[in-house]
């Protein structure tokens, strides 16, 4: 088995991080009366850091989410922890459901899914 040069870890690296901002949030919302504004800043190249703007398929003008996750560890499973809890969160945020109902099933998924 051929093993990755410094140069290409690197660059997977790089990769990684991009992908991982492309995640976040590219703009803040525009609420009237609301200033909202967000960034995220890695202590390393990638982790789990993790927030988001969630707008319900039912938007309306009284209905705004907002996610703040920090998510155990640091490093490449972090992100990949992350990046499975904006998608469950996402998947529910258009349903008709109780943010309890909504975090219990996304609790239910991360453990089924994650070691301890």
């Amino acid at each position: 088995m051929e093993t990755k040069s410094r140069y290409e870890i690197i660059s997977d690296l790089e990769i990684a991080h991009e992908t991982q901002r492309q995640l976040l949030p590219m703009n803040d919302p525009d609420i009237p009366g609301l200033d909202v504004s967000g960034m995220s800043q890695y202590c390393d190249d990638i982790g789990g850091d993790y927030y988001d703007y969630i707008n319900p398929v039912n938007f309306n003008d009284r209905l705004f989410g907002v996610v703040i996750a920090d998510v155990s560890g640091h490093g490449i499973s972090a992100a990949l922890i992350m990046t499975a809890i904006r998608a469950l969160l996402r998947s529910r945020a258009g349903h008709n459901e109780s943010i309890t109902k909504k975090l219990s099933i996304l609790n239910y998924y991360l453990c089924q899914s994650t070691p301890e």
